[in-house]
């Protein structure tokens, strides 16, 4: 199977899990920025909420994606508090005709690396560590 990572992240939260899902597939994370290149059986995409939407470079990232080229995708994202990051980053890719699959990747982060607060993020502890590394391993 072959799989690829594309994260959208400002704070560092959703980048740290993007790295650490892309090492236990044994493939790199790249930014939204890096463009899909060849055929995936599965993309993971992520990206957490702003102001209660998607961020505006994911929805652009989306709105360009070659859905072609991509069996389906699974959904990750973190976020102070607002779990419904998953449903709005699975329905928008829905509407450009990505198809999601069932599993997904919720990591609530609370203040966690929180970029309004001048938070550095990417600092995660043992249980999220591996609650992202059973997700990815699903996959395997």
């Amino acid at each position: 199977m072959k799989f690829s990572v594309k994260y959208q992240s400002r704070g560092g939260n959703t980048r740290a899990v993007a790295e650490l899902i892309a090492g236990t597939l044994g493939v790199k994370a790249e930014p939204i920025d890096t463009p899909l290149t060849e055929n995936v059986d599965i993309l993971f995409i992520g990206g957490a909420l702003y102001a209660w939407r998607i961020d505006k470079k994911l929805r652009k990232y989306l709105d360009k994606i070659e859905s072609e080229k991509i069996g389906k995708i699974a959904v990750f994202g973190t976020s102070g508090g607002q779990e419904n990051v998953i449903k709005k980053i699975t329905d928008y890719a829905a509407k450009k005709g990505l198809k999601a699959d069932e599993r997904s990747l919720y990591l609530p982060m609370g203040f966690q690396g929180n970029a309004l607060f001048g938070r550095k993020g990417g600092n995660l502890n043992n249980d999220q560590i591996n609650k992202i590394k059973d997700f990815a391993n699903g996959f395997i």
